[in-house]
């Protein structure tokens, strides 16, 4: 069997409302040499059955015993992973078809050989997959140091790199940085991007990679109401653990923005779910 490239892992849970658009998107990409693996997380709902309906052999289909969560989750899926580089994609998010040739290009290029991590802009959509926000992230680049990246994430308050679809990066890294960690779990994938961050550097693409979901049933939902304390005990840890030529004014200005970006979040949510809101 030849190893592939890219392995895209797609933790889900009751995902049976959107697996399947988020699986055609991954099969719509003009970059072939990838493989899926989706790790079912005990659904109650039909999402092995929906998975289960692709025949294509490089979709590979795990099973949990007993619910384990989203740690647990998805470092078994980083464990099974067998490609050169890694993405996590949620089960509700896109690809757009030209998100993995324009990212693996860049871990291939022999100039970039200090580039493990590559990110590129998102569109925020809702559940129906209407547009709310487009083209959010950061400005494309051709390099810049990894520890620069989280100086900027810690002042400004932000995972400025994006969910875990927004980045592809060189699996060998995990030796060195070890999994993800769930004990903020808001922060879970932006601690893995500080990680990694801390020991390879950053290329920005200009392409919109993908698309991540609002939805009223999501984990970044439920988490809403602990995002901003979650945030501002994580910043407080970055800056101490592995940034701390950061001065403290600006520690405290990105736990302010931190802090009212949770707030306008809220009321995103709050309009995402009110009763009668149009779907189209």
């Amino acid at each position: 069997m030849t190893t592939p490239t890219i392995s895209i892992c797609i933790p889900a849970y009751n995902a049976a409302a959107w697996i399947e658009q988020t699986l055609d998107s991954v099969r719509c990409q003009t970059r072939g040499d990838y493989e899926v693996l989706v790790l079912d997380d005990c659904s109650t709902d039909d999402t092995l059955a929906v998975v289960r309906r692709y025949e294509d052999a490089r979709i590979r289909v795990l099973e949990n015993e007993q619910n384990r969560g989203a740690e647990a989750s998805w470092n078994r899926l980083l464990v099974e992973a067998r490609g050169e580089f890694v993405k996590l994609l949620c089960c509700d998010d896109l690809l757009y078809p030209d998100c993995l040739a324009v990212q693996a290009q860049v871990l291939e290029d022999s100039t970039r050989k200090s580039v493990g991590v590559v990110c590129g802009p998102r569109d925020i959509i809702d559940d129906s997959g209407r547009v709310l926000f487009r083209r959010r992230g950061l400005r494309p680049t051709a390099a810049v140091a990894g520890q620069e990246i989280i100086r900027r994430i810690v002042s400004s308050g932000r995972n400025l790199l994006g969910e875990p679809l927004t980045v592809l990066f060189r699996r060998d890294l995990l030796q060195t940085v070890g999994g993800f960690d769930a004990s903020q779990p808001y922060c879970i994938d932006l601690d893995m991007w500080c990680r990694l961050l801390a020991v390879t550097d950053l290329a920005v693409v200009p392409d919109t990679v993908g698309a991540f979901r609002v939805s009223v049933s999501s984990w970044s939902f439920q988490l809403a109401g602990r995002q901003a304390s979650q945030d501002r005990a994580f910043f407080a840890r970055v800056r101490s653990e592995i940034t701390p030529d950061v001065p403290v004014w600006q520690l405290w200005l990105g736990q302010v923005r931190c802090t009212r970006d949770a707030f306008l979040r809220q009321l995103l949510y709050a309009w995402l779910r009110r009763p009668g809101r149009p779907n189209t």
